[in-house]
């Protein structure tokens, strides 16, 4: 509906390295296409993307199979996960912003330390082949 909805500028949405854009491409080209500025959050999915996969989370667990393509992808290419999770969301060319929350100036300080850095093609590539079967573990307000 917003994107038909003329008096809409700006669309916010979730997009990550699971919420990528296997999901999201679809619809980041469409508001693209009609104009709309394009904010993402959910950039580092609360903190998941840093759980050992061995947490005993209940999330953490329904997404160990992920979270373990995830921490290949960053020992292949050796890569920190800060580092793909926030330069995945900066390099898309059809993202205009990247919103992030912070704990702390030191954390503020670390994110801000990955802004330059430039992920590889290939990195990119296999960050898209990951794909989460159960939707509803990509929205924090569902998480128990």
């Amino acid at each position: 509906a917003v994107l038909l909805n003329d008096d809409v500028d700006i669309i916010q949405l979730p997009f990550n390295l699971f919420d990528n854009l296997n999901l999201r491409g679809d619809i980041l080209k469409k508001a693209k296409s009609k104009g709309k500025i394009i904010h993402t959050r959910s950039a580092l999915l609360q903190g998941i993307f840093f759980k050992e996969k061995n947490d005993l989370n209940i999330n953490v667990q329904k997404l160990k199979r992920e979270l373990k393509l995830l921490s290949n992808i960053s020992k292949r290419d050796n890569t920190s996960i800060p580092e793909l999770a926030l330069s995945y969301c900066l390099k898309q060319k059809l993202i205009d912003k990247v919103l992030i929350g912070v704990d702390s100036k030191a954390q503020l300080i670390d994110n801000l330390k990955t802004v330059n850095y430039s992920l590889k093609q290939k990195t990119i590539n296999s960050i898209n082949t990951i794909k989460v079967q159960n939707l509803d573990l990509l929205n924090p307000t569902l998480w128990k």
